[in-house]
């Protein structure tokens, strides 16, 4: 990754802290002595029994209520028993796409021109299924107590859709119904690649001479560039989608030997690549690389409240300021670069064109089901990117209220060097997430336009250039 975005970022900018006291109103602790000494205040039990009351009796986890009212609120202190949860359905989720590419490449059969897998494939992902499912509820039961605290303080509806409140079980049931969408539109890539791949092996398969004659219409050719075969295409496309978990992994690995999941253990220490890390943040990052929606909404929702409210109670320091650049360097280098466009937006254009070299050569309904398939994968890809969109102004929102704040926009006369260079560095990582936002939006536009051309093009298939003419066999 590139080395100038990263910054080293001390841990306590992810951790929760909602100490109980009533004199003040944000739920911001300010640095003073005061405040220093309510860190481990335990919280009253009148203030737990409405934690309790906001979930299911299913969902409530007597030892993690425990923990986090007697430490005061430390979010960090509860969250280590769901690490290695959290990265087992991670592995998981890329073993099931690496099984479930070789099975379609072993057993897919031809259909005309093209490759056709077999049905029984789908089996593959219910374990996998039911696994994500466990993991999201027990990483949920370690999550939800500082999350519910927080908003029930803040006097917010705690769970909500499209900004409608809602029981938890209902909550949970469609961040379930997204996390499956997610998990299916990582196995769909994998179907995709693997088919595309078989059915150049099959009899007569044009897809290499069709290919050659749609790059040599595109820019890059006429630019100059080295042909690129499909197979090479799609096979490096199937591969930099498994980046955006195979990272988050990684960069989560802390360097010390001895590393506790216990409760009561911050997990701090440094990673991999120079960060100062914590329990909190590795849950959330690699929870929401593994495609646990409920988690990775949480933590947005979290950073946007505490924003918020310092902003409003005007006491936006550097603590403050800490948590947002983390956000950013988890939205712009995870989701934005790796997800949105190495695995979305890449994934879109090459399922569309080699949908549309199948369209060419089908024949009276002899490619019917392997084009039935393909489409399926495109809708799929095309659903999830709608939700990367709203997320991505979720993002935006945030920072959009950071930018605006009166010690941000005076960050170079400000007496504190340490604010002046986070200040500096979010405007680095904003600058860059515009970009990669709008070569995102490019991305979904150009491939909508292939779309579009399914239709208004003779031979089905578009580039930036124009219309590809393509000799029909």
């Amino acid at each position: 990754m590139h080395s100038s975005l990263y910054v080293r970022l001390p841990a306590v900018m992810a951790e929760v802290d909602t100490s109980d006291t009533s004199a003040s109103r944000s739920l911001i602790p300010s640095p003073s002595a005061g405040n220093k000494n309510n860190r481990n205040k335990k919280i009253s039990d009148e203030r737990m029994q409405s934690v309790r009351e906001a979930v299911p009796s299913w969902m409530h986890r007597q030892d993690v209520a425990d923990w986090y009212q007697n430490s005061g609120g430390r979010s960090t202190y509860l969250l280590g028993p769901a690490i290695p949860v959290t990265r087992l359905i991670a592995v998981f989720l890329v073993v099931t796409q690496v099984v479930v590419f070789f099975t379609v490449r072993t057993f897919a059969t031809c259909q005309g021109q093209s490759a056709v897998y077999p049905h029984w494939v789908w089996t593959e992902m219910v374990p996998l299924a039911v696994a994500h499912t466990f993991a999201e509820f027990k990483v949920l039961q370690h999550y939800a107590p500082p999350y519910i605290d927080m908003m029930l303080l803040a006097k917010r509806p705690v769970f909500t859709v499209l900004g409608f409140s809602m029981s938890f079980t209902s909550w949970f049931t469609y961040s379930r119904l997204t996390s499956t969408s997610h998990m299916l539109d990582a196995a769909t890539d994998s179907l995709f690649a693997g088919t595309i791949l078989q059915a150049t092996h099959c009899p007569n398969n044009s897809l290499e001479e069709l290919w050659t004659k749609v790059w040599q219409h595109s820019a890059l050719g006429q630019l100059g560039l080295p042909l690129v075969s499909a197979r090479q295409i799609v096979l490096c496309a199937w591969i930099a989608s498994f980046l955006n978990i195979l990272f988050p992994l990684f960069a989560t690995f802390r360097t010390r030997s001895s590393i506790s999941y216990n409760f009561g253990e911050t997990g701090e220490g440094d990673n991999c690549v120079g960060d100062n890390i914590n329990n909190e943040s590795i849950v959330r990052q690699v929870g929401d690389a593994a495609g646990l929606t409920s988690i990775g909404k949480m933590s947005l929702k979290f950073v946007e409240l505490k924003t918020h409210e310092a902003i409003d109670e005007n006491i936006f320091r550097t603590g403050h300021l800490l948590r947002v650049v983390s956000l950013c360097q988890q939205v712009v280098v995870s989701r934005m670069l790796l997800s949105n466009i190495l695995e979305s937006a890449l994934q879109i254009n090459i399922q569309i064109t080699t949908y549309a070299l199948n369209l060419v050569n089908a024949t009276a309904g002899s490619m019917r089901m392997a084009n039935i398939q393909a489409l399926m994968s495109i809708v799929l890809s095309l659903a999830m990117a709608a939700g990367k969109v709203c997320e991505a102004l979720e993002f935006f929102r945030i920072t959009s209220q950071v930018s605006n704040y009166k010690r941000v926009m005076n960050a170079a006369d400000d007496p504190d060097p340490e604010f002046s260079r986070l200040v500096r560095v979010f405007r680095r990582y904003l600058w860059a997430a515009r970009f990669l936002c709008v070569l995102y939006a490019a991305g979904l536009l150009y491939g909508f336009c292939k779309l579009a051309a399914l239709h208004y093009c003779e031979d089905f298939v578009w580039n930036i250039t124009g219309c590809v003419v393509l000799s029909h066999t």
